[in-house]
């Protein structure tokens, strides 16, 4: 499958940085992890999501269920190349509070799911990460369906 190029036709909310005013270390790790963790999710990578989650890492579901780690990486590591393709954009760090950020950003994900589940949607995610030996690690996130009426 062709990733997902991220929505033109949203509002973009973006945390854009300016060429004329780059944004801080915390902020350009914080972008990055996110970045990666869409695309470790998408792809089946249990290995970098493993390396930033804490231990006590948990995900509430579009659904309500709450996901701890180990649940997450048994879903995410059974997914096959090119099973899904997924975009990631809106991001925007919603604040930086000593060791603790929140982002939040709009992942698209389509594809098929192991039970034969046809996925076309779109979440409003919210992330939490947490600096512990002076590395962002993900601590929560929370997906809430966007209604694509």
């Amino acid at each position: 499958m062709t990733p997902l190029k991220p929505s033109t036709s949203a509002t973009p909310m973006t945390h854009e940085i300016a060429p004329t005013a780059p944004a801080n270390q915390a902020e350009n790790e914080l972008l990055a992890i996110d970045h990666h963790w869409v695309d470790a999710a998408t792809n089946g990578d249990t290995e970098y999501l493993k390396s930033i989650f804490t231990a006590e890492m948990f995900e509430v579901e579009a659904d309500g269920h709450v996901a701890d780690a180990a649940e997450m990486l048994q879903g995410i590591g059974s997914r096959k190349p090119g099973q899904f393709e997924g975009a990631c954009d809106q991001i925007q760090i919603r604040g930086i509070y000593d060791d603790t950020a929140v982002l939040t950003d709009r992942r698209v994900l389509k594809g098929t799911g192991a039970n034969g589940q046809v996925i076309d949607a779109q979440w409003r995610v919210t992330r939490v990460l947490v600096k512990q030996g002076g590395k962002w690690r993900a601590a929560a996130s929370a997906l809430t369906a966007i209604d694509q009426k």
